[in-house]
């Protein structure tokens, strides 16, 4: 593709996949493209929690990876404790990952205790 046509490809789907999920994400990484919602930066643990979603999209393959992620309440909870770690490696922190992960955004049914738990280990 030109270069044109991958940053109107781009514009879409970033259009698209935040029209999709919550309107409280920033970040979705698919395919090997980071998208970031318009008016948010992209921090170094932002990009360590969504670069981990890539390289597993790249170890499971990426459409396997989606259907399991948004099929598996297993695997999503499995695939979001690694990316969070990964964050929390690169400077972010744990007391926020724990809140957000046990928000509701990914629907899971966790206290924030239990995510900073789980996050710990």
């Amino acid at each position: 593709m030109s270069g044109f046509l991958v940053q109107v490809w781009r514009a879409f789907c970033r259009a698209v996949i935040f029209r999709l999920v919550s309107p409280s994400v920033d970040f979705v990484a698919f395919g090997g493209t980071i998208y970031v919602r318009p008016g948010v930066t992209l921090r170094a643990h932002n990009r360590a929690h969504e670069e981990t979603h890539l390289d597993r999209q790249r170890q499971v393959g990426q459409w396997r990876w989606l259907w399991r992620y948004m099929t598996d309440k297993d695997f999503k909870l499995k695939e979001e404790l690694a990316a969070f770690r990964a964050e929390i490696e690169a400077g972010g922190d744990i007391d926020f990952c724990a809140h957000y992960l046990s928000s509701g955004v990914y629907g899971f049914n966790l206290t924030e205790d239990e995510a900073r738990r789980l996050l710990q280990k």
